[in-house]
């Protein structure tokens, strides 16, 4: 979640209708509504999620506009979500190619109950909508599934405490990339950006031919992976990026002007 939208949901709180509220092993979940925006929560302090209620598929939060920029770049028809939340990407995805099947994984049943009954009704997402939502451990799927068949996959998985820190890591990584098809992208949103001689990078340098970064916030820094070099130029695909901007209702170019090569980013 960006710097921005942190301050305004914990402003906004205390005037907020709480419209659910439920306990798991994990902790809570909330769902909030105010203003004609309804928002999901672990702590009633931050969004983890929000959807506007009148343009749903609208991505709200900067990170997840400049993880849909992997859409301007390579035609995703199988998708994979680690980390469902309240479905924005879900949303924006169906949204842009209501063809795309996607398949979100969530660790909580909770999360993924409340997703399905707040943020992910008829009202607000196409029940003819090529969606798989199952529970699991997103590291355990994706070890357990034996070939490439995905041309994006959403890596966005946070508890109340924060990032997951397993998406940092080797295996989990490699284990992605396995599940790409020859042109496929990886997008991953990180709340501190990894060193350039982390081995984070070593890994995606090793399966991916281009690597590009947007730092959004203090805490929110968003890598996308493709496992082909672009076929022009990355300002070339402003026209793209501007497109689909328009069709999910959310300007997209400034996060699409964040976007930096790896070495570019680091000044090497």
């Amino acid at each position: 979640m960006d710097i921005a939208n942190k301050i305004r949901h914990a402003l906004n709180t205390f005037s907020s209708k709480p419209l659910f509220h439920t306990k798991d092993d994990y902790g809570d979940v909330f769902v909030f509504e105010n203003k004609g925006l309804r928002v999901l929560s672990f702590d009633e302090r931050f969004e983890q999620s929000t959807m506007a209620i009148n343009t749903p598929s609208k991505p709200m939060h900067r990170y997840i506009r400049a993880m849909l920029i992997c859409l301007a770049f390579h035609k995703a028809q199988n998708i994979l979500h680690l980390g469902l939340g309240g479905g924005a990407l879900l949303r924006a995805c169906q949204k842009a190619n209501p063809d795309t099947k996607q398949t979100a994984i969530e660790l909580r049943p909770g999360v993924k109950r409340i997703a399905e009954q707040y943020f992910l009704t008829e009202a607000f997402y196409p029940p003819q909508a090529k969606t798989s939502i199952l529970c699991d451990n997103a590291q355990r799927y994706i070890a357990g599934q034996s070939r490439a068949r995905f041309d994006l996959i959403f890596s966005d998985i946070y508890m109340a405490h924060g990032m997951d820190i397993s998406q940092k890591t080797t295996r989990y990584l490699e284990h992605c990339a396995n599940l790409l098809t020859d042109s496929g992208w990886l997008a991953i949103n990180y709340t501190q950006l990894p060193a350039f001689n982390d081995q984070c990078f070593t890994t995606l340098n090793s399966h991916f031919e281009t690597i590009l970064i947007a730092s959004i916030d203090s805490l929110n820094h968003v890598i996308l992976a493709g496992k082909k070099k672009l076929d022009k130029p990355l300002a070339a695909y402003a026209s793209q990026v501007k497109a689909l901007g328009e069709t999910l209702d959310a300007p997209l170019l400034k996060e699409f002007k964040q976007l930096q090569n790896h070495q570019d980013f680091y000044n090497l």
